[in-house]
């Protein structure tokens, strides 16, 4: 759990692998979240009480899902995020 205080548009945060047993995540209850447990998300909007991401904007609905200071693990760092090299590049492309 973070304080939303801390968070702003742009932020990037990783989602917990698992939800709350007790229920405090708010999550979907069809499921509809699952697929972002363990992500890296970016905020879109902090507004106080929730944040919503850019990357399921087009979700719940249209806005987005609620996320709550327990749906969030902790906040990436620029030092957390592994920069692809030109190694990993050519690996990619199979050069």
């Amino acid at each position: 759990m973070v304080d939303l205080s801390t968070i702003s548009a742009g932020n990037r945060v990783k989602i917990v692998d698992r939800w709350d047993p007790g229920g405090a995540c708010c999550e979907n209850r069809m499921g509809l979240m699952n697929k972002w447990l363990g992500q890296t998300m970016t905020v879109r909007e902090n507004n106080g009480y929730y944040l919503f991401m850019e990357e399921d904007a087009k979700e719940c609905g249209g806005g987005g899902w609620y996320w709550n200071e327990h749906c969030i693990d902790y906040v990436v760092d620029d030092e957390d995020v592994d920069i692809a090299d030109e190694k990993d590049l050519y690996a990619f492309l199979e050069i």
